[in-house]
């Protein structure tokens, strides 16, 4: 089942996690290369851009807890994924808030007003 979240304080802002448990969100990348593995996953933890997302999933989804799991490229023949669990971080989150509302307000609302003028 796809289920996008979406909360009305921040309504610019998504979510759509790959599943939802009772305690927390699971969130999946399946990379194709070794180098596109790099783009999720380095020295055992999330990228920024993978914790980024992780975390505003667990922010909209009100979830304290993701597993985080990584597929080997070469998942077909080894079956390996990595799995990390990350801990929701309610500074981080707020810090990011502040970042995309202020990028919103700056960049993205002018071009919409604008647009239908």
């Amino acid at each position: 089942e796809l289920r996008i979240i979406c909360i009305k304080k921040y309504s610019m802002i998504a979510g759509s996690p790959n599943g939802i448990c009772q305690d927390s969100i699971i969130e999946i990348k399946c990379p194709m290369s070794n180098k596109t593995y790099q783009n999720y996953i380095k020295n055992g933890e999330p990228t920024k851009k993978c914790y980024a997302q992780v975390q505003m999933q667990m922010y909209l989804s009100g979830l304290k807890k993701c597993v985080f799991c990584v597929a080997d490229p070469n998942y077909t023949s080894n079956h390996k994924v990595e799995i990390v669990n990350v801990i929701y971080k309610e500074d981080y989150v707020s810090d990011f808030l502040k970042k995309i509302i202020t990028f919103w307000k700056s960049n993205v609302y002018s071009i919409l007003h604008n647009s239908v003028k």
